[in-house]
């Protein structure tokens, strides 16, 4: 019984240590920072409710899933599919979607090259672990 014990408080040792390590690793306080900075801004809530807007106005149907180039000819075929008043108002706001999106590349990049550089000393889910043990998962 003694040597069960021993073994179970030698192995949460181990695991409270391996979870101290990175929670004070310099590059997991800087992935945290870059994770707060990147996903507090505006411009990534505004791609995701024009996504949103978009995908409602399809009716979540994939074939209108296309680059603007495209999907001018798909919505002047299929237009009544949608809740699109004009093909161009699909196509707008289908390119505003895509403008967003290199927005949204531009502001999380820095941090999703920290998150490789970590996966090489951490897995994804200790990496996710470690996050949500000091921050509120549902309130970035």
């Amino acid at each position: 019984m003694r040597k069960q014990f021993f073994l179970i408080a030698l192995i949460l040792t181990g695991f409270v240590g391996f979870s101290q390590d990175i929670l004070n690793d310099p590059l997991f306080i800087k992935y945290e920072e870059t994770f707060k900075t990147a996903y507090n801004n505006n411009v990534i809530d505004l791609y995701n409710a024009k996504s949103d807007e978009y995908n409602q106005k399809i009716n979540k149907n994939k074939k209108f899933n296309d680059t603007p180039d495209n999907l001018e000819n798909i919505l002047k075929e299929d237009l009544k599919e949608t809740k699109f008043k004009t093909v161009e108002e699909g196509v707008n706001l289908q390119k505003e979607i895509f403008s967003l999106l290199d927005e949204v590349r531009e502001v999380t990049k820095e941090n999703n090259m920290l998150f490789i550089e970590l996966q090489k000393k951490y897995t994804a889910k200790e990496i996710f672990e470690a996050y949500e043990l000091r921050n509120n998962p549902f309130k970035i």
